[in-house]
């Protein structure tokens, strides 16, 4: 095999097939690889050429992404990815896999978890499609309405509203308009 005119490694056919490791310490970049074999008779015959990428730099940790618990307990994630085709990992407080979604074109990704998620809090990760990772990120636990309770009937027209979230954020309460009520 060659790449970039060089020698990189040499290997006698076995029952059809050969291997070689290049010894090489390759550099980020294109690398074209030719192949040749010459037989017993000295005759010299050429391979296709390939061409490769070597991919050493992880994808940035991911940022402005988000994800809301939906009603029936399942988890609906989305953000803005940097480069299409890498692939966004959503993983629970276990580490179990939530959901992941490939980076289309638009760089806008999405994905919803096929059970309900009870573990948080959840991770982002994102792998680019030579399998380099890129920090976590870990996304705040989902606030909780405490008070009044799902279902309760109530008589104050204006109730206090309380809950449990993690410390040091800001919640804002919604009607089902999205309008902010407190």
């Amino acid at each position: 095999s060659r790449a970039n005119r060089l020698v990189v490694c040499s290997a006698e056919v076995q029952q059809g097939a050969w291997s070689c490791g290049s010894g090489l310490t390759l550099t980020e970049g294109r690398f074209t690889f030719t192949v040749s074999a010459t037989n017993r008779a000295g005759t010299t015959v050429t391979g296709a050429p390939v061409t490769v990428t070597v991919d050493l730099t992880k994808p940035s940790t991911p940022a402005g992404s988000g994800c809301a618990v939906l009603a029936d307990g399942t988890v609906r994630c989305s953000g803005t990815g940097e480069t299409a085709g890498d692939t966004v990992v959503i993983r629970d407080g276990n580490g179990d896999l939530v959901c992941e979604a490939t980076v289309p074109p638009s760089l806008q990704w999405s994905c919803e978890s096929s059970r309900p998620v009870t573990e948080f809090p959840l991770s982002i990760t994102v792998q680019d499609p030579a399998g380099n990772e890129s920090g976590t990120t870990t996304l705040p636990s989902p606030p909780a309405i405490g008070k009044p309770g799902a279902g309760e009937v109530i008589r104050d027209p204006q109730p206090e509203i309380s809950g449990t979230g993690t410390p040091g954020d800001t919640v804002e309460i919604r009607d089902e308009n999205g309008t902010v009520v407190c």
